[in-house]
């Protein structure tokens, strides 16, 4: 047959801009004299971009001493789908400082451990998610409730070194 088939060419697909979040490291917890945090100002460092987030839910994560150590935003779309990224405050290349889409290296803090150091003894409710965080501390007024960063998926990864603290003896 003499039937020939037109060459087609090859696909390139554009190159991604390379990913510039390992030039960023979170800095914990956030210094004092750090602005306040802006949602709609949120540095992206994989796109280097910065984006205007509008979360539905904005929450803070203490250490023991009530230290900021960085925030969990909400982000729910029209399509009932959501995202929640760690913001933390970063240090970059030069030495810039600003608010970062950019979670911590592991171990994960639990968000709620400046409520149990100064409740040391009282019950301890461990759930999953900033929501329920909330919602137990309103209803279950007996307990402390705390959570860790990530979801589920990184519950593995979270750092339980504060529930083994020695208590100091009179």
């Amino acid at each position: 047959s003499n039937c020939k088939l037109p060459e087609i060419g090859t696909f390139t697909p554009p190159k991604a801009k390379p990913d510039e979040s390992k030039k960023w490291d979170s800095i914990i917890p956030v210094p004092d004299d750090a602005p306040e945090y802006n949602p709609g100002q949120t540095f992206n460092p994989k796109s280097s971009k910065m984006r205007n987030y509008r979360p539905t839910r904005q929450d803070a994560y203490r250490d023991a001493n009530g230290k900021l150590i960085c925030f969990v935003v909400r982000l729910d779309f029209d399509d009932g789908q959501k995202i929640c990224p760690t913001i933390t405050y970063c240090i970059g290349p030069g030495g810039e400082k600003r608010w970062c889409a950019k979670r911590m290296p592991a171990p994960f803090p639990l968000q709620g451990l400046d409520e149990l150091a100064k409740r040391p003894k009282d019950c301890v409710l461990l759930v999953s998610g900033e929501k329920c965080k909330e919602f137990a501390m309103h209803e279950m007024t007996g307990f402390i409730a705390i959570s860790w960063l990530g979801g589920d998926q990184t519950v593995g990864s979270v750092d339980i070194s504060f529930f083994f603290f020695k208590q100091k003896t009179a």
